[in-house]
C-alpha cells in the first residue's frame, strides 16, 4: 500500500475524528 502524503493526512484525520467521536459518545452515554 503506497499512500501519498495527502492520503496519509486524510486517513489520519478520519481515524482521529472517529476515535474522538467514540470517546465523546462514551462520555455522553455515561452521563445518564
Amino acid at each position: 500500500m503506497n499512500l501519498t502524503k495527502e492520503e496519509k493526512f486524510a486517513a489520519s484525520i478520519i481515524v482521529v475524528g472517529f476515535a474522538a467521536a467514540m470517546i465523546w459518545l462514551g462520555i455522553f452515554a455515561f452521563q445518564f
